[in-house]
């Protein structure tokens, strides 16, 4: 054997997975003041009321943090974790059932279980599920483009003469084409961020400057939705949510995600459509172009695009839905997969697209059922085993993939594990550890990974439901001392 550089390997597939430890003095400058929270649902229909975890206020994107380093693939694997782990069951703090699965990340080794096949509810880390299908097959770079398009104008070129006429009501009509942007801001593109990196007052300028070539001076205004179809609301959510800031309406164009502030309990818009294209009209009469507005419709064929905005990246999207834990933007992701698998463009199809795109990125999908992409629908159902398996095949992938772990909440610094790993029990896991969480009234799961004492790269997945409702607190006090117990362990 060749002699090794400080005489270990380093094993490439698991550079990304080391962000923990690496991020720690990028991410934690980057979370400042402000308080979010995670958007966790609020009161279903027939559920109590819901858990929410406050959140430091969101990063712009990926882009800020540094490259990871490398783990050797030659470090000690942890043995006999049921001595380490076995007590979490029978924890007097676990009051519901529980099941689990520790795997080694790059052999995939079973290192511990316990009820791992029994399938569970998991909350909000169906978002794994839709961040990995969303990176793997709509591609991190991806962007959506708002759009406007022009009918009626003199250079507009309409099929036929009463088209034309039947969509400008005799006078230049404007088509605010919805691409699945549901982050635009309502003033100037915003390029070091997320949320608002397109914003409607660029396209409203590009727009009006394209007007006045044209010698147009006024235009009647639509926004053109046809992107999405189906409903906008599950029954499987409730309205009383919207007011939560838990969820709103799901439609391809949005302003903030349909956030109306940055409150802890900030409500969503119950018409997110709204606000959005009232801002740009806005901005077109502050240009000099008068406007009136007419109900949506879609742009007919021939119409003229004058102006484009284009999102944040694919990659960027998933890192905020992920250490928000947004439920919009999981939504959203969804119905895009589902388009991208041709399985559909509404809400309804999500979860079929999101099963089909990780049966196509070869993760096992068993008996997994989703009948929501964000989280808040009780039925959504996947086993501990398969939610372990799911983490460890990005853990070790390469390309887009590679970046689903790196999005992920780091202990006691970002997204929704900001405020854990920070009493004495699991305060050694701070920065060692990159997971979702998940919560609902009766439901408290946590599933990412975890390097051990020995540098070794761990893939878990601690899953309870049926848990005594008010017990969720010490149920994740008592999944992250456990995990810490991994990040802390010697034990090979």
């Amino acid at each position: 054997m060749t002699k090794r550089q400080s005489g270990k390997r380093r094993h490439p597939i698991l550079r990304a997975c080391a962000w923990g430890a690496a991020a720690v003095v990028i991410v934690g400058a980057a979370y400042g003041a402000g308080d979010a929270y995670d958007i966790l649902p609020g009161p279903l229909t027939t559920q109590p009321a819901l858990l929410l975890d406050p959140l430091p206020e969101p990063t712009p994107g990926i882009d800020k943090v540094a490259a990871p380093r490398a783990l050797a693939d030659d470090a000690p694997v942890p043995e006999n974790l049921a001595r380490l782990l076995g007590g979490m069951k029978s924890d007097k703090a676990m009051t519901g059932k529980f099941g689990a699965e520790v795997r080694d990340a790059l052999s995939g080794k079973v290192l511990y279980s316990t009820a791992a096949d029994s399938q569970k509810t998991p909350a909000s880390v169906t978002k794994v599920l839709t961040g990995t299908a969303a990176l793997g097959v709509l591609g991190g770079e991806t962007r959506f483009t708002t759009s406007v398009e022009l009918a009626g104008g003199p250079a507009a070129e309409a099929t036929s003469a009463a088209e034309a006429a039947g969509a400008s009501g005799g006078q230049p009509h404007l088509y605010l084409v919805a691409g699945g942007d549901v982050m635009l801001g309502a003033g100037k593109s915003d390029a070091g961020s997320v949320m608002g990196r397109a914003g409607l007052a660029d396209l409203a300028e590009q727009t009006a400057a394209q007007l006045k070539e044209q010698g147009v001076k006024k235009a009647s205004v639509s926004v053109d939705l046809s992107r999405y179809s189906g409903q906008r609301f599950s029954s499987a959510w409730s309205r009383a949510d919207i007011a939560t800031g838990a969820i709103n309406p799901i439609t391809p164009l949005m302003l903030s995600a349909g956030k109306t502030g940055q409150g802890e309990h900030a409500p969503r818009m119950s018409d997110p459509v709204a606000p959005a294209l009232k801002a740009f009209t806005a901005a077109l009469d502050g240009h000099g172009i008068a406007t009136t507005t007419a109900k949506p419709q879609k742009a007919p064929q021939g119409a003229e695009r004058v102006a484009a905005v284009a999102s944040a990246s694919v990659a960027e999207q998933t890192r905020y839905m992920l250490e928000n834990s947004d439920n919009v933007m999981a939504e959203v992701l969804g119905v895009e997969v589902a388009k991208k698998m041709g399985k559909g463009d509404s809400i309804d199809a999500g979860p079929a697209g999101v099963i089909a795109a990780l049966t196509q990125l070869k993760v096992e999908t068993g008996s997994i059922h989703l009948g929501d992409t964000s989280g808040l629908d009780y039925s959504n159902r996947i086993s501990p085993h398969e939610m372990a398996d799911v983490v460890r095949t990005v853990a070790t992938s390469r390309g887009d993939l590679s970046q689903l772990i790196p999005s992920l909440p780091v202990g006691g610094l970002s997204g929704t594990l900001a405020e854990r790993y920070r009493d004495p029990a699991s305060k050694d896991g701070a920065g060692k550890v990159s997971a979702k969480t998940g919560t609902l009234s009766t439901v408290t799961s946590l599933a990412g990974t975890v390097v051990t004492k020995d540098g070794r790269l761990l893939a878990f997945a601690f899953m309870a439901d049926g848990i005594k409702p008010g017990s969720a607190d010490a149920v994740r006090k008592l999944y992250d001392a456990n995990v810490t117990k991994l990040a802390d362990c010697g034990c090979s």
